[in-house]
């Protein structure tokens, strides 16, 4: 529990995802500007971008893991970091996976992880799903867990970010984080199936685009 905890808690204040998705200029031109609309466009971004990409890599990266089966890491890595996935979600991943494993590195239970997977973090994509996967294998050995906690992590930085330029007091913050918990583990449970398929990544534009002609008056 403690490990989930601090893995949460590490979630980038800035950047990110947050930036992936235009959150600022979102609020700034009043696309969205209730805690409703932020809810809505998180889970959006979830089901069609961060959940096909970070959801269901940070899934195959818990199982190599919990198995011993580093071999498989890079390759998992690899594929996140292939032409199928947008540069800019890639981006967003790599700068939240590089925060995240760097402040791993001051959790004593963390450490059995970076001794044994450093060098392979030194060669890989250190993208969040594949951080978060060799991380969260210390804290559950559960499949499903591993992959709502990533999420919902993304899902995080989002919220986070959209909160200083609304503003969402801490309440309102909390209350989006919530609402967003059935959709999330409704993914987890789809993503951590064994016979999980590739899913088509919508780029962080697309999802933005069909938001904004949802949410037309």
């Amino acid at each position: 529990m403690l490990g989930m905890v601090q893995l949460m808690d590490s979630v980038p204040q800035t950047g990110g995802y947050g930036d992936c998705f235009g959150i600022e200029q979102l609020v700034s031109t009043g696309v969205v500007s209730r805690s409703e609309e932020l809810r809505e466009l998180v889970i959006s971004a979830l089901q069609f971008s961060i959940g096909p990409a970070d959801g269901i890599t940070a899934g195959a990266v818990f199982q190599a893991s919990r198995q011993g089966d580093f071999d498989q890491l890079p390759l998992v890595a690899a594929e996140l970091g292939g032409s199928h996935t947008p540069k800019d979600l890639q981006l967003a991943s790599l700068q939240t996976g590089a925060h995240i494993w760097e402040a791993s590195r001051r959790w004593p239970w963390a450490c059995v992880v970076h001794e044994q997977l450093d060098g392979i973090a030194q060669r890989t994509g250190l993208f969040h799903a594949v951080a978060f996967g060799m991380l969260i294998s210390e804290a559950t050995a559960q499949r499903a867990r591993a992959i709502a906690t990533c999420l919902l992590a993304a899902a995080k930085s989002i919220v986070i970010e959209a909160a200083r330029w609304i503003p969402l007091d801490s309440d309102q913050t909390h209350r989006v984080l919530i609402e967003l918990q059935p959709t999330i583990s409704q993914l987890a449970l789809a993503y951590s199936q064994p016979d999980i398929a590739p899913l088509p990544i919508a780029p962080p534009e697309r999802v933005i685009a069909a938001f904004k002609s949802r949410n037309a008056i």
